[in-house]
């Protein structure tokens, strides 16, 4: 019998209830609904229309996979409570393909109306995210969607994640599993980094030697990459891989070491010899010797070899961070400079690019490389990908080419999940606008003492209006300039010194300047990048004017084609993956997927990231469960109670207590490794930083509690955290006496506790935050953070 309405039992209105439209994320292009939600059957009735539907089972099995409490019955049209239409059954999807899709939702029916497949399967994943389903299985337990009309479509046509199996040998279930989670999150390219210095990770059979010694014995086999292929193509995802070139060619060295370029001295002292392993991380010599015919034979070679796995249009080559030093001390790559008329390495690497080019172009393959390949003679077809920030995103594009945004989107690099949301690749290339009712400008020079040792220097440019607003911009050498949000306040009625904070978004991630000013006279110069400090040297400076940028015109803004998401693998091991991904991807996500005009404010990012958390491991992505594992291993290690092993009441304070703390931001945690000489593949990610879910539920609810608390006054859920520090002290403290680590965090939380319930001046609370706030380790207790934004608006306010 035809069922007209999805309600169950019922044939009015009123069986409906009213609630909040659950979180989507990404945000669609247009939604219209009251938030009424309908009742749906378990058991839900469906019917696909359009040509080839066998091709949209892949579709279907994923919201079912997302939405398990659901069984989907095929059915005739005229029977279906999901009534989904599609024009175009897309077999392998490409970089024009239309997305669109149209989504429905009444008391008579879901219906899904869709250009292509593709937009059937990114409507579906709305609908996954729509749906809510109690937990019985009993035969009249029931879901609900809520009445909404969505009409959807991205915003950029590139939206990409990097995995870069190179350094660390991802399995293929880990990559099914992301490719699982990039459908739900709507992006539509694999970025796939295969080879490095330290690992070549394909199978070749024209050069067989490079998986049996440049592997570890670790490789995916062509069968392998074409089966994981046809897996993500039945996702909307394309797979676009990187065959690194001419520069981190390490692994090539160790199998062919012939084909690499050898400096004379080094020839006639030993000879060529199979380089050993590379197990360090870092930029390194080895480049391919491109005056060799052996060596474009051994390209052309596998060009074809992955033409063949890979039907996607595009293959990345690389390009990145390529030494000339090899090359110019090299007679015949001389020779060849000579012939060719090029002054230098970079000369030399553009025209290695143009030869490349006209290769792939015989495979019928364009070219994607990095920043470095963008020169005058790179032919205007290559995509140029940007990890370099602005400046090289707005030269590649005011050049002709079309380009990728991935400066900012770094996910092994920890940030907040804000930083990423507001990195828009539209208006990062946007000029700055100077205020013209000046009341005073300043400007200072500074330098940012790295953990590494080496510094970042810029200059800073502060603006006072004739009505007293302050505002500024934040420029870093080489890196571009952008704006910043400037607060100054008294340190002191009457005694003439102001308290400035510069708070900028540039390539190293949230930055914050800190420095006392009478006159001109600096002092107490800090830095923060994210969550820790750095030793800030900061001297005042003749203004100078900023250099005049003009702004993309329409042609170049439609250049910008997307971005991609990035997760090197320096410390990120197979068992961490997803801690790594989710659910921050989403957020990433989002500002490929949804219009700008939804980045009004960033105030709900955090509740909403809480419901996505939950989303995120409903659908089986292991955040959580692979951040409970190597915790459990941690503590199995470095802690012991009185039997030997913790009490479950011990092991779920640390929990808790982990879920205050945070890795270092930035790439504070490679830098302090590179420092003491442990930034290589054989140091084990077996840390308490490597065992942290970089932004839980529970520290994201006390940011926002810091964040809504009207200034000077307690947040309201503060007795609630006091008493769960205090009884995770009480548990912990007796364990940790064999974890230096653990102790000094603990004692952190404690002296957090005492500085925000003191009855002390806000400039006080401030300066004990930052000394929290000091790295002493790889790991920080988050909540100084949030706490200190909370005690500048206080001392704003009260002086």
């Amino acid at each position: 019998m035809r069922s007209k309405f999805l309600l169950l039992g019922c044939l009015a209105i009123s069986c409906a209830t009213r609630a909040e439209l659950p979180v989507l994320m990404p945000q669609p292009a247009q939604l219209l609904g009251a938030g009424t939600l309908l009742p749906i059957p378990k058991s839900l009735r469906v019917a696909v229309e359009g040509p080839d539907v066998s091709r949209h089972s892949a579709a279907l099995q994923l919201l079912a996979q997302f939405q398990p409490q659901l069984q989907l019955r095929q059915v005739e049209p005229a029977q279906a409570q999901l009534q989904i239409r599609v024009r175009q059954a897309i077999h392998l999807p490409g970089p024009d393909d239309d997305e669109s899709y149209q989504l429905e939702i009444n008391q008579q029916r879901i219906s899904l109306s869709a250009h292509s497949s593709t937009g059937m399967l990114y409507g579906l994943m709305t609908l996954s995210q729509l749906i809510r389903c109690d937990s019985s299985a009993t035969a009249n337990s029931s879901c609900t969607v809520p009445a909404v009309t969505i009409k959807d479509q991205p915003r950029f046509r590139w939206r990409g994640l990097l995995l870069d199996s190179a350094r660390r040998f991802i399995p293929l279930a880990d990559i099914r599993r992301t490719l699982d989670g990039m459908a739900a999150a709507k992006l539509n390219v694999l970025h796939w980094h295969l080879t490095d210095d330290q690992g070549w990770r394909i199978e070749s059979k024209a050069y067989p030697k490079l998986q049996q010694l440049a592997s570890q014995g670790q490789f995916y086999t062509q069968a392998e990459v074409q089966e994981l292929v046809a897996y993500a193509a039945a996702r909307g995802i394309r797979v676009v891989p990187e065959l690194d070139l001419p520069g981190h060619a390490s692994a090539i060295g160790m199998a062919y070491p012939e084909l690499l370029a050898w400096p004379d001295a080094v020839l006639d002292q030993q000879g060529i010899k199979a380089l050993p392993a590379e197990r360090r991380f870092g930029v390194f010599a080895p480049v391919l010797d491109i005056s060799n015919a052996a060596t474009w034979q051994f390209i052309q070679a596998l060009v074809a070899e992955w033409r063949q796995m890979f039907p996607d249009p595009y293959l990345h080559i690389g390009g990145d961070e390529v030494k000339a030093d090899h090359w110019l001390a090299n007679s015949k790559i001389q020779r060849l400079m000579q012939q060719q008329q090029l002054a230098d390495g970079h000369a030399l690497q553009a025209y290695f690019n143009q030869q490349l080019a006209q290769l792939l172009q015989q495979h019928q393959r364009r070219m994607i490389g990095w920043d470095e390949t963008l020169h005058p003679q790179l032919p205007q077809t290559t995509l140029v990908q940007s990890w370099q920030g602005q400046d090289a995103l707005g030269a590649a594009v005011r050049a002709g080419h079309p380009a990728l945004l991935s400066a900012g989107f770094y996910l092994d690099m920890p940030q907040p999940a804000a930083y990423h949301w507001q990195n828009d690749p539209l208006l990062v290339t946007a000029p700055l606008t100077v205020p013209a009712d000046k009341k005073q400008q300043l400007q200072f020079g500074y330098s940012l003492q790295r953990l590494n040792g080496k510094p970042v220097t810029g200059t800073v440019r502060l603006y006072q209006t004739k009505n007293g607003q302050w505002q500024g911009s934040l420029a870093a050498t080489g890196r571009g300039v952008v704006p910043a949000q400037v607060r100054v306040w008294p340190l002191k009625l009457g005694a003439g010194v102001l308290q400035v904070r510069v708070d900028a978004d540039n390539y190293l991630g949230p930055v914050q300047l800190r420095f006392s000013l009478q006159q001109r006279t600096v002092a107490s110069a800090q830095a923060l990048i994210g969550n820790h400090s750095y030793l800030l040297e900061l001297d005042a400076e003749p203004y100078q004017a900023l250099a005049a940028t003009a702004a993309l015109t329409p042609a170049q803004q439609q250049l910008l084609w997307g971005g991609e998401a990035a997760l090197w693998t320096e410390l990120a091991s197979p068992e961490l993956l997803d801690t790594k991904l989710w659910p921050r991807l989403f957020v990433v996500a989002e500002r490929f997927w949804s219009p700008a005009a939804a980045d009004t404010t960033a105030a709900s990012l955090p509740t909403r990231l809480i419901e996505l958390d939950h989303y995120a491991a409903q659908i089986g992505l292991q955040h959580r469960a692979q951040a409970s594992a190597s915790l459990q291993q941690w503590a199995a290690r470095e802690l012991t109670g009185e039997s030997g092993a913790l009490t479950p009441a011990q092991f779920q304070a640390l929990q808790g207590f982990s879920q205050y703390l945070q890795p270092l931001h930035y790439y504070g945690r490679h830098h302090l490794k590179t420092a003491a000489g442990r930034y290589h593949l054989d140091e084990p990610l077996n840390q308490l930083a490597d065992a942290l879910l970089l932004e839980p539920p529970v520290l994201l609810a006390l940011q926002q509690g810091f964040a809504a608390a009207p200034a000077c006054q307690l947040p309201t859920d503060w007795p609630v955290w006091q008493r769960a520090f205090t009884q995770q002290r009480q548990l912990l403290s007796p364990i940790a006496t064999g974890s230096p680590e653990l102790k000094r965090l603990l004692a952190q939380q404690q002296q957090f506790s005492r500085i925000i319930s003191a009855n002390s001046q806000p400039a006080e609370k401030a300066s004990q935050l930052l000394q929290l706030l000091q790295p002493a380790g790889e790991v920080v207790f988050a909540p100084a953070a949030a706490a200190l934004d909370w005690a500048d608006r206080c001392a704003a306010q009260t002086q």
